[in-house]
């Protein structure tokens, strides 16, 4: 307890309320409120003390409520979207009126448009060489890197060339390379040369440079150029007609990279894909049963969930997904909750008739750091509120969908929406 705390459990009604304006002047809202709260409590105050101070305490909390939104409106002038976030967060926890909290999410509309824009300006933005190069280099193993360092400017230059999907001319510069480094060239050399064949429409030649690749490449190391290159290689067996060739690929990626999940994610994702539904579980199971750890890796667990979802097999399918929720809740990251695992375990729940959990999932990524879906997150999560009878909450995710709506056919489709609710609530 605080020592104002005991003083005032000493003080006079009078005094309480004389102390809560002395704070209130220096704007201490926080230990105004507190002393007219107190006031408020205390048994001996008449009515219209007990009111005077009720009064001031909701004075005190509505310039707590502004201080807050204050602050978000300067974060989020200067750009810092989280912290404007955060002050938001702060504020609708205090405020403890329906005028304070509509003032609240009028705010929190304002943020979600700007946030979406800045999301499209950023992405409307064309990355510099210089980004685009560093952000590929930022994926090479050490080995790797050495190699292509060694290689110089043509080298980065051909890189160049397939970032901007200028793939013939990354081929030229590629084959005269391959041809100047003489009978057996730097070994991830090959891998390149193989992508920017098979882009340029020569499956023979890409997958004779891939698999000369696979055959040279150590079991220790590249691990991510050889998943790569062994799913190309089924996808190029799937093509064909060669299934068998295109599991024997998948097969080959899980023997030699046991520990890696996404070697057994390519091969469950495969089986889901081709209708083997139950075969999928089964290696997908498998992968997460050998890996034994406290946090497996989420991607498997999606896929789980999918391939459980497509076998019939509901109930499980929805506590598979429902693990992937739980840990980003119980690791504090409600916000990047995965949209590939809450959108599909979204849509269980609603098929199940679990339309509460169902809203209350497409809120969360109304709320998530992925922009990309928070239009679509907010047209479900009002359609089901609607559907629940919960008006309010819906309008209010449909105002910040025609917000959020990416051109003029979506937002007439959200106002469509709007004028069905209003249409039911009068």
């Amino acid at each position: 307890m605080s020592w104002w705390s005991r003083l005032w459990r000493r003080a006079s009604v009078a005094q309480c309320l004389e102390r809560g304006e002395a704070l209130a002047r220096e704007s201490r809202w926080v230990e105004a409120r507190d002393a007219f709260e107190e006031a408020a409590r205390a048994a001996d105050a008449t009515d219209a003390q007990r009111e005077q101070a009720r009064s001031r305490a909701r004075a005190c909390t509505e310039a707590l409520v502004d201080g807050y939104l204050e602050q978000a409106r300067r974060a989020s002038d200067a750009g810092r979207l989280e912290e404007a976030r955060e002050a938001l967060g702060h504020a609708l926890q205090i405020a403890d009126d329906p005028t304070l909290r509509e003032r609240i999410e009028h705010a929190g509309l304002a943020l979600d448009v700007r946030e979406a824009l800045a999301f499209r300006a950023e992405r409307a933005r064309e990355p510099t060489d210089e980004e685009r190069f560093e952000a590929l280099a930022g994926g090479w193993e050490e080995r790797q890197a050495e190699q292509y360092a060694a290689l110089g400017e043509p080298f980065r230059a051909a890189m160049l060339d397939v970032l901007h999907e200028r793939f013939e001319s990354a081929r030229e510069r590629l084959e005269a390379i391959v041809a100047a480094a003489g009978p057996e060239p730097p070994l991830y050399l090959l891998y390149e040369l193989g992508k920017v064949r098979l882009a340029c429409g020569d499956t023979d030649g890409g997958e004779n440079a891939l698999r000369a690749f696979l055959e040279r490449l150590p079991e220790d190391e590249g691990d991510q150029a050889r998943l790569e290159a062994r799913v190309e290689l089924a996808r190029l067996c799937d093509e064909r007609g060669d299934e068998d060739g295109a599991l024997a690929q998948l097969e080959a990626l899980t023997e030699t990279m046991p520990d890696h999940p996404h070697a057994h994610l390519a091969l469950g994702r495969y089986l889901r894909q081709r209708g083997h539904f139950d075969e999928a579980c089964e290696v997908l199971r498998g992968a997460l049963v050998a890996m034994d750890e406290a946090r497996p890796d989420w991607r498997l667990l999606v896929e789980l969930g999918l391939a459980l979802r497509d076998a019939g097999h509901t109930d499980e399918a929805l506590r598979t997904l429902e693990r992937v929720v739980h840990d980003f809740v119980t690791r504090a990251d409600v916000a990047g909750m995965p949209p590939e695992a809450v959108i599909p375990l979204a849509e269980l729940h609603e098929r199940v008739g679990g339309l509460a959990r169902a809203a209350g999932l497409w809120s969360t990524l109304a709320r998530g750091r992925d922009p990309s879906v928070h239009f679509r997150a907010h047209l479900e999560a009002g359609r089901l509120l609607a559907g629940l009878g919960l008006r309010d909450e819906a309008r209010r995710m449909l105002e910040r969908a025609v917000a959020l709506a990416p051109d003029e056919a979506s937002r007439d489709g959200v106002h469509a929406r709007l004028r069905e609710l209003e249409s039911v609530t009068s």
